[in-house]
């Protein structure tokens, strides 16, 4: 099984918690300037790891029951916001020339034209500014959700459950809240030392 999670496919299910190939697409809020990403606010490592470790000790009926009445998908637009790359505050601070940041750009960093304002979210890669600290945490808030979940089993089919759709985004909506607190970056602080250590720069 890996690191995801198999959820039940015998009929339509309403949770999906797998990345897909253009989630970017439905990112509309936070950061949308030079070098941005879409980041899930709940990530896809943090669910599937939460739920293998819930559904590793239940029975497949369980699994059955997330994927049939929770109704959350980790790619819509209620689990994005955009986040700068690292290269968006050395864009916008000119610390290191635009040709040289085209060479360095993957394909999955977003750019847009030259003259929007600078950042002012936290760095979202390279993930020494947090991001694995931040899975971790948000895993951990995952994990005290599943207990609610209370499936009603009959002839080993799940004919009723709480949808846990409201507690997974109450997750994310806590974690959006984190990141956009810390709003308010300057080229100032970004000089006054290493910004992978400054708490404004940081993810968590």
């Amino acid at each position: 099984m890996g690191d995801h999670v198999q959820l039940d496919e015998a009929q339509p299910r309403k949770l999906f918690v797998a990345r897909s190939s253009n989630y970017s697409k439905n990112c509309g809020s936070g950061y949308q300037g030079n070098y941005h990403n879409a980041h899930h606010i709940v990530p896809c490592t943090a669910i599937n790891k939460s739920l293998l470790d819930y559904l590793a000790t239940k029975p497949y009926e369980y699994n059955k029951a997330l994927a049939r009445f929770t109704d959350w998908d980790v790619n819509a637009g209620y689990n994005l916001i955009g986040l700068p790359h690292k290269h968006a505050y050395e864009h916008a601070y000119q610390l290191t020339t635009h040709a040289l940041l085209a060479l360095l750009q993957p394909q999955w960093m977003m750019a847009v034209p030259s003259g929007v304002a600078p950042p002012r979210y936290p760095v979202h890669l390279p993930t020494n500014f947090g991001h694995t600290e931040y899975n971790v945490l948000v895993k951990m808030q995952l994990d005290k959700i599943w207990k609610n979940l209370k499936p009603k089993i009959k002839n080993h089919e799940p004919i009723k459950a709480q949808d846990m759709g409201a507690a997974i985004k109450g997750v994310g909506t806590v974690f959006e809240g984190l990141l956009t607190a810390k709003v308010g970056q300057t080229k100032a602080l970004w000089s006054a030392g290493p910004p992978q250590l400054n708490p404004m720069f940081r993810m968590i």
